[in-house]
């Protein structure tokens, strides 16, 4: 077993956890996207990102990632148990996880920042980000 990985546990502080893998196009297509959003997250400090490699090889998603420019950590699921676990069956997928841990949306596909910002604004109307 590796090392242990803990989502940032505070008021108003969300997580989208993104499965992906360097093969993958909608991947690829996303990558922008998911630059973007933690550009402007890691700005106001509401909300970060964890990517997961899921059906890839460590070698190639830290190529991959290194060229899109990722900064945010990233965990090698070569079990596949953290997918299983979220109920992950293919890259990319996104979970947006609240403040209280509660798993928000779950996407299958690429994501967008407009469309990430949008379920964490809809939540924080909601009350979860406290």
């Amino acid at each position: 077993m590796g090392p242990q990985f803990h989502l940032p546990r505070a008021p108003g502080h969300y997580v989208v956890i993104n499965f992906v893998a360097s093969w993958c196009v909608p991947c690829e297509e996303e990558g922008p996207q998911l630059i973007a959003f933690q550009f402007e997250h890691h700005r106001t400090g509401d909300a970060s990102m964890l990517s997961v490699v899921f059906n890839d090889t460590a070698g190639a998603a830290r190529s991959y990632q290194a060229k899109i420019g990722v900064t945010w950590p990233t965990l090698a699921d070569s079990t596949g148990s953290l997918a299983l676990a979220f109920g992950a069956r293919g890259n990319p997928t996104s979970f947006v996880i609240a403040p209280n841990g509660r798993v928000l949306s779950a996407i299958l596909g690429g994501v967008t920042t407009p469309g990430l910002d949008q379920i964490i604004a809809k939540a924080e109307a909601s009350g979860y980000g406290l």
